[in-house]
C-alpha cells in the first residue's frame, strides 16, 4: 500500500470520527443522486489481452441510493466504459487451411455498459462525512469490434505465453459484481456532496462522484 494510499485513509477516518452529529440522524431516510467518473481496467478482453498493449478509457457513472435506515441504503447504478487492445503481430485464422496467413496489426475496441443493484452499508452518522462499504450485483453487456472486420485470429507466442487461438466475440452479456472496499461522501452544504469510491470490479476501482442528496421523509431534528 503507497503512502499516499495510507494517508488519504487516515484522512477519511480522521474526518469521520472528527465531524460533529447532524445531516445523517437529520436525514436518516433519503436518496441520493451521484454523477461521476472513475478509472476501469478495461477487463473485456478476457483471454487474450495480455498477448497486446491495452489502453483503457475513464468510466462514466450514475447511481441513486435510498437510505433503508441509518445503517443501510439500497440503490441502482448504470455505468459506461470503453477500452481498445493493440495486438502486433496477429495471424487470421480462415476455415480454408489454404488461404493467405498473412500477419496483421488488429485492434479490438470494446464498450462495456452495466446495470446493477448495489447495497451500502454505513459506517458513521457524522455531519458533512459519510463513509460506507457495500456489493453491487448485475449485468454486463460488451461489445467488441475489430479494425479488420474479422474475429478468429492466432496469437504467436512471446517470452512469457504460449501460441492462442483467439475468437473473438463482438457481443457478450453477463453476470458482473463489484465490492465496493471503500467509499465517502463529504457535505460541503447541507443537500450538495462529493464523493469517492474504491472497489474491485466493474465498473472502475477509482471514481470520483458529484452528488446531491433528496430527502424521502421529513427531516429530523439534530440531538
Amino acid at each position: 500500500m503507497s503512502s499516499a494510499f495510507r494517508l488519504l485513509l487516515f484522512f477519511l477516518l480522521w474526518q469521520g470520527l472528527a465531524c460533529s452529529p447532524a445531516a445523517q440522524e437529520a436525514y436518516p431516510k433519503a436518496a441520493v443522486c451521484s454523477l461521476g467518473g472513475g478509472f476501469n481496467s478495461a477487463g473485456f478482453f478476457q483471454g487474450y489481452a495480455a498477448y497486446g498493449h491495452k489502453k483503457a478509457r475513464p468510466a462514466v457513472s450514475f447511481a441513486i441510493d435510498a437510505r433503508l435506515n441509518r445503517v443501510v441504503s439500497l440503490g441502482l447504478i448504470v455505468a459506461g466504459s470503453s477500452g481498445q487492445l493493440a495486438v502486433d503481430p496477429a495471424y487470421p485464422r480462415y476455415d480454408n487451411p489454404s488461404a493467405p496467413r498473412d500477419k496483421v496489426r488488429l485492434q479490438v475496441d470494446g464498450k462495456r455498459t452495466v446495470f446493477g443493484m448495489r447495497t451500502l452499508f454505513h459506517y458513521t452518522r457524522k455531519e458533512k462525512m459519510d463513509l460506507y462499504s457495500g456489493f453491487r450485483l448485475g449485468l454486463a453487456h460488451v461489445n467488441r469490434s475489430t479494425n479488420t472486420g474479422y474475429y478468429k485470429y492466432d496469437f504467436p507466442p512471446n517470452a512469457l505465453l504460449p501460441g492462442y487461438h483467439a475468437e473473438i466475440k463482438p457481443s457478450t452479456t453477463q453476470f458482473s459484481a463489484q465490492l465496493i472496499v471503500l467509499g465517502f461522501r463529504y457535505y460541503p452544504v447541507e443537500m450538495l456532496a462529493f464523493g469517492a469510491e474504491f472497489g474491485l470490479g466493474a465498473p472502475y476501482f477509482a471514481g470520483l462522484q458529484a452528488c446531491y442528496r433528496v430527502p424521502l421523509a421529513k427531516r429530523e431534528p439534530n440531538n
